[in-house]
């Protein structure tokens, strides 16, 4: 596994190694909540 970013090279596009493994993201076990808005006015 590797990181790579597509560049172009004597205008031809192609995959240039960046760095070894991976980014990777999760999300929290529990997301936290949204702040209290106080209602909505409908009429709006």
């Amino acid at each position: 596994m590797f990181m790579a970013q597509c560049q172009m090279s004597l205008n031809v596009p192609m995959w240039r190694k960046i760095s070894d493994g991976c980014l990777s993201s999760a999300l929290p076990e529990t997301p936290a909540p949204f702040p209290d808005t106080g209602g909505v006015d409908a009429k709006i």
